[in-house]
């Protein structure tokens, strides 16, 4: 009929479309909000340390990051370390002694 009816879209030319059951905006504000919290928590912090421990790249040159509340990273010991950061002595496959 001429009315409006319940699928009309809200009288925005969607015609038959349901209208939305929440208000996109809203939510995304709230998700956003609610994983923020979670990524800052000291759980999630420890864990992504670890990961970034065990998995990251040692040649990056990028120092580890002093948060607040924490000690800073000390300096990596080991083996001869390069001109980059904390790298270890890249080998040549010609040279047979030591670099």
């Amino acid at each position: 009929g001429a009315g409006a009816g319940a699928n009309d879209g809200g009288g925005d030319g969607l015609a038959g479309y349901p209208a939305p059951l929440v208000d996109h905006a809203t939510a995304w504000r709230a998700a956003r909000d609610r994983l923020g919290a979670v990524r800052r928590s000291d759980a999630a912090r420890s864990q992504a340390d670890a990961i970034q421990q065990r998995h990251g790249s040692r040649k990056s040159g990028i120092a580890p990051v002093a948060r607040a509340g924490r000690g800073a990273a000390g300096a990596a010991t080991g083996p001869a370390t390069g001109a980059v950061s904390g790298a270890p002595v890249q080998l040549s496959l010609w040279d047979a002694g030591d670099p």
